[in-house]
């Protein structure tokens, strides 16, 4: 009875090279370094000036601000501003 338990192993491993065989795929490389570019510096520009357009703009609020404004834009209308749509009336007098 103990020759049947040998013999188990040697079927499973049969069993699961035949379905492997069936199921390989071909797979494609592709280098992470395709594409690469390389880092070159950017254009010396005038500081004075640079800060000047900077503070036409409106300053760095403005850069921190621009993401938000884009969040809000994909926003439908009605969950732009929560406090128009609905008030909140936690048990306190009005």
């Amino acid at each position: 009875m103990k020759s049947h338990f040998l013999f188990a192993p040697l079927l499973l491993a049969f069993a699961s090279s035949a379905n492997a065989e069936q199921t390989v795929q071909e797979l494609e490389y592709r280098s992470a370094f395709e594409g690469y570019q390389a880092y070159s510096d950017s254009e010396i520009q005038n500081w004075p000036k640079a800060n000047q357009l900077v503070d036409e703009i409106g300053g760095w609020r403005v850069y921190a601000r621009e993401p938000y404004e884009d969040q809000e834009k994909d926003k439908p209308a009605s969950a732009q501003d929560p406090s128009k749509t609905r008030s909140h009336n936690h048990g306190g007098a009005q």
